[in-house]
């Protein structure tokens, strides 16, 4: 007979806990250790951010970073700004992500970066980072576009 059962514990401020289990009826008695490993709010972490600066508004340039989680997440989607997303089916440990993107998309706007991905119990997180790009060598008119933009946004 299979059965699933809830229970709440106390896991104080340790990140990992090994508990007694015992199951028993009138015919048998089984005791198991189990293992919990508690992670924190948002498992996936970003390092390693590698991005030229400043960026020429014609340049092509790649927009690396590392992935990296302590337990396999999935279907992972990878945003910058609202360009097509990225995809990443499975993360199990880390990764290097290479984003290919173009100066011209940052024309008076910042890199937001924005990932959402699922944990092994189907769990949605939503990770956001933005971060600063400098432009030059902007041409007159895309300056003249921005500044006709921003007083009608």
């Amino acid at each position: 007979e299979k059965k699933f059962l809830d229970f709440n514990f106390n896991i104080e401020n340790s990140n990992k806990k090994t508990f007694v289990v015992n199951a028993y009826n009138e015919n048998i008695n089984i005791n198991n250790f189990v293992t919990l490993t508690i992670f924190g709010k948002n498992p996936l972490k970003i390092s390693s951010i590698n991005i030229p600066s400043p960026i020429s508004y014609y340049e092509d340039f790649s927009f690396k970073f590392i992935l990296s989680a302590p337990v396999k997440i999935k279907d992972l989607e990878i945003r910058v700004n609202d360009l097509i997303p990225t995809q990443i089916a499975e993360l199990d440990e880390s990764k290097e992500v290479d984003i290919p993107l173009k100066g011209t998309y940052f024309l008076n706007k910042n890199l937001k970066l924005s990932i959402s991905y699922k944990d092994i119990n189907n769990k949605e997180y939503i990770l956001e980072k933005e971060i600063p790009i400098e432009l030059e060598n902007i041409p007159l008119y895309a300056k003249i576009i921005a500044f006709f933009y921003n007083i009608f946004k």
